[in-house]
Formats: structure tokens, sequence, C-alpha cells
């Protein structure tokens, strides 16, 4: 059995292209072939199958051996071609060649054939495995481009003389325009420039980079990094300067130091042989640690009326032992002083300077005064919900509330109230994650083999599980679906180096699925054994449905750029043809030609009001604001739809009679109803139950921070629901994008979401969807609530339009078509015209007629000048002149640049004879 070669020959005769075979054969290959000897039969060939190989010959009656090459290169196939041929001279072939042939043989001489084949399937082989490398290196360079974007990576290179060069991801502080072309000693304390260069030099010198934890204060924020530091080197390999990239690692470098003192402290505690010596412990290590110059406690007497000084406490200096003995003369009923205030509150305060507190405030304000003393801070200690000490801390200078050093020591007056009631190793572990500001998320410890030692009522609420229930279970099982790879990491991190930070996927009780940011630490014992892992999750699922909210925002502005652009352009086009329908009526008044206009103005129109639906997408929704009731406009929506639904689908309406009212346009609200009617109607084809429903609510901050859209206060909400098919998950974030459907091409233009979430937002308001699988669908329409008389009437008034009566108007456009067109109509019907195609131009024409002209129609977008900077010049020329704006875009979005009354009127693109007609009339007719 030969080796497997699958060959495409390019030949007229069946008997070469059988020698061919045989010579292959021959050569120890088991050839799969197939003769073509058109192009058209290649193609198809190439398209078909998968080949190694092509033989082509280079004379044929109806082909050649170079068009055979070229057909290959044009379907993108990369094979060795071979031509073999017995009429082909050198020269021929060296062209051939030249064209992208691999190599030709004299059918004279097939001994060269297998040799040829098998250098070129050997060299196609390594062209095929060298394009896979590069291609896989682009795809690496482009994966670590993307995941340096997103990540949060500071990155930056230095020359040789370690000037900054270049930044990626930068610190507020340390940015291009504050940074570029300095050096570390141009921004940092002389101190820390003196280490960061030590460290960069070191690589500069050896070429071996390093990684070093390093300090730094920028403005004065002082913040801790991993920096990673490797050579940058030429082609050559010559060092020229260095790369650099650090990870903020504040937030852990202060967690870890807090925690560092809780451990120290909790051991020195747990030593002390009576409860003043802990206390005393307590004011020595605190003060040392966070700067207090002085600490006392003081603890209730015995029948509970008052708060009295403890032997404990400690001073920086001897200068404060006079404070201290003169205190010792103080006790402090409930709610007076520095620690009755905080007996009474339960809770921490903290005084900036206390030499102007009152004495009321503050009795010991003489004695601190001759002391030196500004800041001070009252702390309880708190056993079975009663304050069973109150620690006091002094320092010499005035200092503004620290709520970190607040947070730290409330911490630390936490866990000497944990010796005090004797608790158990794991009841520690609990408060030092609560002192730590963790008390709202799960805080759970379990033991060396994953069971649930100990599980707080954070947990409980998270997960759903009580502390009955969790104890004694193997986390793994109860939190996860599946081991994730996350998980498999947390255990090797955690093991390893001691701890691990990461976002963890898990379920709760219920089986819903939940992310949390996890924290895991490792716990010893007192002889420094491991002992327990102390896990403490926040819930981030919310937090992560607000990202993806924010993206689908920003996908929606970045669509809503690119639609308007096309839909003004579309506008401008639309312009003419409608303009150019009523004049071809009046010429063309024969049955066939009234019936093809009556399917161009249809078909027209219908592109008018695409355009609409894609500019109230893209630019918002425009309109009189007047005060609507919610209970009329549900009710008409509910006699609309059972009248024209099937009779199969249950039409359903509750509203409350003390429903709120709200201001907006009931046009364009019952346009947004209509939408998500209809497309609840298309989700229930055989029949269901549609149900509108209405209610008041207030909405708080809670709720606002977890809907993007959504801002405090009181909304009427509107809900469509029905009990349809539902949308599915992985379409449901798109439902909003324009001209996304999933209906069958000519049922829907994809445009009447888009546009109802449009209306609702440029009302104030916002839209919630719900979909479940069998359950069917519910949209919840938030408006802001409003109480008022005045109810809006959407009914207008019949005009007739008259013709003109030789008034000179003049039309400045860009677009010769729409100028023409324009022009030919008021002509037609009454009115002379002189025209200009841009704005510098009309300014010309106007002071050489301007006594003659009695209104301008301009064009906002135009080339040269503007139509903002023509209005504003053409107003100055004359303060009375009335110009009306044409523009493809919405009247919102080009006027907001022309002031006061400028303008008398806007035409919206397209626009037809009528609507211009009767716009120039009353812009003519008004006072």
């Amino acid at each position: 059995m030969g080796i497997p070669l699958r060959v495409l020959i390019v030949e007229d005769s069946d008997d070469d292209a059988l020698l061919l075979v045989h010579e292959i054969r021959r050569g120890g290959y088991d050839p799969i072939f197939e003769r073509v000897d058109t192009a058209e039969t290649m193609s198809a060939a190439l398209a078909d199958k998968a080949w190694d190989i092509i033989l082509a010959d280079y004379v044929m009656p109806q082909f050649s051996g170079l068009e055979a090459l070229k057909v290959m290169q044009r379907s993108g196939i990369d094979l060795p071609f071979i031509v073999v041929s017995g009429k082909i001279v050198e020269s021929t072939a060296i062209e051939t060649m030249k064209a992208g042939a691999h190599d030709y043989i004299m059918k004279g001489s097939l001994a060269k054939l297998i040799p040829t084949v098998r250098r070129e399937l050997r060299e196609a082989d390594e062209r095929r495995k060298r394009n896979e490398a590069e291609r896989a290196l682009r795809e690496s360079e482009e994966r670590f481009r993307v995941a340096l974007k997103n990540s949060s990576i500071l990155v930056f290179n230095q020359d040789r003389e370690l000037r900054y060069t270049w930044i990626y991801n930068p610190h507020p502080n340390f940015c291009n325009g504050t940074v570029l072309g300095k050096t570390d000693a141009d921004l940092f304390q002389p101190d820390e420039a003196f280490n960061l260069t030590q460290i960069k030099r070191q690589v500069l010198e050896t070429g071996i980079g390093v990684r070093e934890e390093v300090q730094v204060i920028l403005n004065g924020e002082q913040l801790f990094y991993d920096l990673t530091v490797e050579p940058l080197c030429d082609p050559a390999g010559v060092v020229v300067g260095i790369t650099c990239s650090g990870i903020n690692i504040t937030e852990r470098k202060l967690a870890e130091e807090e925690i560092r003192l809780l451990q120290t402290m909790t051991q020195a505690i747990s030593e002390a042989p009576d409860f003043h010596s802990a206390i005393e412990i307590v004011l020595s290590k605190v003060c040392e640690a966070t700067a207090w110059d002085y600490g006392d406690a003081w603890f209730p007497s015995k029948d509970g009326s008052v708060l009295e000084c403890s032997p404990a406490w400690y001073g920086s200096c001897m200068s404060l032992e006079k404070f201290r003995k003169l205190s010792e003369r103080f006790t402090f009923p409930p709610g007076t002083g520095l620690p009755g205030r905080v007996w009474d509150s339960k809770k921490v305060e903290w005084v900036q300077d206390l030499s102007i507190c009152s004495v009321t405030n503050y009795p010991r304000d003489q004695i601190a005064k001759e002391a030196g003393l500004k800041a001070c801070m009252g702390v309880p200690i708190i056993v079975n919900d009663q304050v069973s000490v109150v620690l006091v801390f002094y320092m010499f200078e005035r200092r503004d509330e620290d709520k970190l050093l607040v947070g730290i020591i409330s911490a630390i007056a936490t866990q000497l109230g944990t010796v005090i009631q004797h608790k158990q190793v794991e009841e520690r572990i609990r408060e030092q994650a609560t002192l730590l500001d963790k008390a709202q998320d799960a805080i759970i410890v379990q033991d060396l083999e994953h069971r649930i030692t100990y599980w707080n009522k954070g947990a409980m609420g998270l997960y759903g599980w009580t502390a009955e229930e969790a104890t004694g279970k193997n986390a793994d099982e109860l939190l996860y679906k599946e081991e994730p790879p996350e998980l498999i990491e947390a255990n090797k991190s955690v093991t390893e180096e001691g701890e691990w930070m990461g976002e963890l996927r898990q379920i709760t009780k219920d089986g819903k699925e939940i992310i949390v940011e996890s924290h895991w630490t490792l716990v010893h014992d007192n002889q420094e054994k491991l002992k327990s892992i102390l896990i403490i999750n926040t819930d981030i699922t919310e937090k992560k449905k607000l990202q993806a909210q924010l993206l689908q925002a920003q996908r929606m502005e970045s669509i809503g750029t690119l639609a308007g652009g096309l839909a003004h352009n579309i506008n401008n086009m639309l312009t003419p043809m409608m303009l150019s329908l009523q004049m071809l009526r009046n010429k063309f008044t024969d049955e066939e030609s009234q019936r093809l206009l009556n399917i161009l103005e249809k078909n027209t129109q219908y592109s008018a009001d695409l355009i609409k639906q894609v500019m109230s997408f893209t630019r918002g929704i425009e309109g009189e604001r007047k005060t609507i009731q919610v209970t009329d406009l549900i009710s008409d929506i509910e006699k609309i739809a059972k009248e024209t639904f099937p009779k199969s689908i249950e039409v359903r309406a509750a509203v409350p009679e003390d429903l709120w009212n709200t201001s907006g346009d009931a046009t364009q609200l019952y346009q947004v109803l209509m939408n998500i009617c209809m497309n609840a109607r298309d989700a229930m084809p055989d029949g269901g139950v549609l149900n509108i429903s209405a209610e008041n609510l207030l909405v708080d901050e809670n709720y606002a921070r977890v809907n993007i859209e959504a801002k405090a206060g009181s909304y009427v909400v509107i809900a469509v629901s029905d009990t349809g098919t539902s949308i599915p998950p992985k379409v449901l974030d798109r439902i909003f994008e324009p001209f996304f459907t999933t209906k069958e091409f000519g049922k829907g233009t994809g445009l009447g979401l888009s546009v109802s979430l449009a209306i609702v937002k440029s009302h104030g308001g916002f839209i919630n969807v719900h979909s479940e699988t069998g359950k069917g669908t519910t949209f919840r329409i938030h408006l802001p609530a409003l109480i008022t008389t005045e109810i809006q009437k959407t009914k207008e008034l019949q005009f007739e339009m008259p013709s003109g009566k030789g008034e000179l108007i003049l039309v400045v456009d860009d677009e010769v078509s729409v100028r023409d067109i324009t022009s030919l109509i008021l002509e037609t019907n009454g009115y002379k015209v002189i025209t200009a195609d841009d704005g510098a131009e009309a300014i010309t024409l106007y002071l050489q007629y301007r006594n003659e002209i009695k209104t301008v129609i301009m064009d906002m977008m135009m080339p040269v000048m503007e139509g903002t900077e023509s209005v504003r010049a053409l107003h100055k020329i004359n303060p009375e002149i009335r110009i009306i704006a044409a523009s493809g875009l919405t009247e919102k979005d080009k006027l907001a640049k022309v002031p006061g009354n400028h303008v008398k009127a806007f035409l919206s693109k397209p626009y037809n004879a009528e609507v211009l007609l009767k716009t120039i009339y009353e812009v003519l007719s008004a006072k």
C-alpha cells in the first residue's frame, strides 16, 4: 500500500494523464486523481475536494498551464504546481515559474517527476508550518494587546538614562502628560527615587529582569506596586532601555497591614494576665502603630451610672503624665464628654481639634489645652450589645477624620471584645473579618479538607443555607455545580502563597448562579500549624450586570452614530424624489402612469418613515411635552388590541384609580405601547394572554444603582406581559439594537423596539425586560410621574394651502436636485425663486435682493459655509429676516447652535410639496 496522494491533473489527454498516474504509483504513492481540461472544471474540482499537488500540461486546445496557474491563484489555495509538457520551451517555462509555478518537467523526462513531487510536497509542508506559525504569532500578539488593554496593569518603557518614553494604562497621577521625558528623581521623593533607580540600573547593567514590591507617593497618595522590570533590547541584542509592568497592590498591602496588626494584637491580648493588662496592650500597640500620642480607657461603674477611668493608659512622652493624673479625677455620665457620648451612642466619635470645643462637650478642655492635645477619638468596645469599655486616643496635632484609621482601631476594639467573651479561635477569625468592614459579606471558614466550620449570617443571606445546613458540608460540593478552573487555582495559590483573591461563579440554595469576589487567607494556630482557610465573599452579581448594561449603552451609542450619518445622506436623496411626485402626477395623468406613481410614492414614503425611525433612535425623540393621563392611554391601547388582535389572544388591562400622570408626547407614547403590544401579539401565534397594567413606583438610590438608566424619584410603570414564546437569552441583550429582528424577512424592520427605547429615554424614563422560557415576556416602561391638570390633545386642525402671489424665495442647498425640484414646485405654485449652492453665495444674493426676498430656505449642512454660520450672517444683515431651516437631521441637533429666534420654521428632510408650501405660507403669514 503506497502513500496516499491527492493529485489534480490538468491535461486534455487521458493517455498522458494515466501515464503520469502510473509514474506516481512507481514512486511509492497511492494516487487519488481527477483530470480536468477547462477553467470551469478545474475551479469546480478545487472547490469540491482538497488536493496535495497539481500537475498541468502547458498547451491544450481550450486551456493552458498558465491559465490553470491563474485559476489556482484566484482560488486562494496554495498547492505545489508543476508544469508537465512535451512542447514547452525553456524561456516559456521560466516565464511560467516567474508567474508562480513551482517547477516544470518535460514529458520525455518523467524520471524526474517523483523527486520533483517529493521536493515540492516537502516544501509545501514547510510553507504551511511557517504560515501557521506566523498566524499563531499574530494571534498571540493580538491576544496580548487585547488582554493588556482590558487589564489594570501599568506598563511603561524607559531609555538607558531612565527617562520615561511610553506609558500604557496610566494612573491618573502618572500619565503621559506629566511623566514622559522625566526620570524617577523628577517624580518621587529622594528615597523612593533612589530605590527605583537602583532596581532599574541593575537590570540595565546585568540584562536580567527582576521583580520587586515598591512604595511611592503620587500627589500625596501612598501607593504600592508589584513591579516587574525587564531589559529592552534592539534587534542586535543590545540593551537600550527597560520595560516595566506594575500591578497596583495598595489595597492588598493595607489589608495585610490591618491583618498583621490584628494578629499581633490578638496574640498579645490572649497572653495578658487580666482585663486591664489586655487593654493597656491595646492602647500601647494602637498608639505606636497609628501615631496617637496618648490613650486611656473608661469602663462603667458597678452601678452603671458613670464611666470611670481604667488604670490602663499609654503616653508617648513624660509631659503627658500630668494630663493622666488629672484625668483620673473625672467620671462621665451617659452623653457627657467624649467618653460619655460614645458610651451613649455606641459609635466612634472623632474630634478634629478639642481645644476649640465647649466645656460642655469636652469637660477636660482646660487640661487638654495645657497638655497641647488637639485631635481625639473615642471608640466603644461592645460585648453582648452593651458598651463594656470606651477607648479614647489623643494627639498633639489637629487632624481630619481618617476613615481607614477609624476602621483599624474599631476592628481592634471589637477584637478586644472577643477576648472579654473568651471566644474560640474560629470566633476570633470571624471578628477579624468583621473588623475589616466586611460584615455585610459572606464570611466562611473551612478546614484543610474543605469542610465548612463557620458560616456567618452574611453567608446565609447570600446563599440561602442556614449555618446548621452548611456546617460540616464540603464547600466545593455545596457551592459549585462543577469544579471551575478558578477554584483549582484558589486552592493551589492559598496553599503555596497563603492567600488568593479573584472571582468565582457559585450557586445558591435555590439554584441561582451568582458571581462573588473572593478573598482566601490561610490561617495558622498558635503553634504556627496550618489550621483552616478564611474566605470572605462579596456578591458582585449586580455590579457585573451594571457593567454589561454600560457596554450595551456604549454599543448602542456607536451604532446610533453610524446610523445617523447614513440617515442624513439618504434623506437628502429622498427629498427631490418626494418633491417630484406631485409634478409627475400633474404631467402624466393616464391610469398606468398614476398606478406606477402610486407605487413610487408608497415606497418613497416607506423609506422616509424608515429613516425617521432611524433618526428617532440616533438623535432622540422631539415633541411637545404636555400632561398625559396614562389611564386614558392604556384604555385606548386596550380597545384597539381587542378590536384588531386575533380572538385567540385575550387582552386584559388593570389600572389603579390613583395612577399618576406623566409629561410627554401622547402620540409618541402611544407608538411605544403599540410597538410592544404588536411584538407580544407576534409572540403568541397560537393564542395566549396579553396583560397591560400600571402602577405608581418610588425609585430609591439602591434601585437606581442597579439600573444604569434610572434616577431616584417617582415613576409611572406600564407593564406589558404576554404568555408567548419568550425571547432567547442569547439575543435578549440585542433586542433594542436598530435593524436587529428575529422575524422572517419582510415581516419587520428591526426598528420598533429601538425607536420605543429612544422615545422613553427622551421622556426621562427607561425600560426593563424580563423573559423566561415557557412563561413569556414582560416589558416594564418607567416614565417620570407628574401631577397637573392640563391634558394633551393630539388632534390637529386641517389646513387649506393657498398659492403664492409672486413672493421671492431664496433657496440655499448644496444638492442640485433639491434646489431644482424645490424651485420648480415653488414657481408652479405662484412664487419666484433664486437659488444658491452654499452659504457664501446666499449672503451675496441676499445683499443684492434683500428688499425683494421674503423668506430664505436654508440647508443646515453645506460645504464652504455651513447653515448655522449662514443664519447668523443673514440675521446680522437683517434682524427681521424670515429663515426656514432644512436638514436631514433632527431640529434639535441642527438648531442647537443657532441663537434666539433666528429660525422661524424647520423642514425635516425628506419633505413633500404640501409640507413645503404649508411651511412657507405659515412663515409669510406670521406677524
